[in-house]
């Protein structure tokens, strides 16, 4: 599955950044509430657990615990306004397609974590 965040590049002019993206084989399925669902994975560079919006690949929550992130992404959703989540998701399929595919220990190093 592609998964993908932003990477901001504060030293390009405009303080700017870009999509990135890796593919990942191992993850796990979880619902989210609101018909949605994540995939949860463990960050093989640093010690961090990461939720990706099933339907988009977008990171939508990171921790040390994977319990703790996906219980975080559940309040949020939960919390959320439908409507936007729906533009959001859309959005995100595009931002996916257009984001520029790294290796996963590459892509991995740019989170922050332990």
């Amino acid at each position: 599955m592609k998964v993908y965040t932003w990477k901001p590049e504060p030293f390009m002019h405009g303080g700017t950044g870009r999509f990135v993206a890796t593919n990942i084989e191992e993850y796990e399925r979880v619902d989210i509430g609101l018909g949605y669902y994540g995939i949860v994975f463990r960050n093989p560079v640093h010690k961090q657990w990461h939720l990706a919006l099933e339907d988009c690949g977008a990171l939508i929550g990171s921790g040390a615990a994977k319990a703790g992130a996906v219980k975080s992404v559940k309040k949020d959703v939960e919390t959320g306004d439908p409507e936007l989540m729906k533009k959001q998701i859309a959005q995100g399929r595009k931002d996916r397609d257009n984001a520029d595919v790294l290796d996963p220990k590459e892509f991995f190093g740019l989170l922050k974590g332990d």
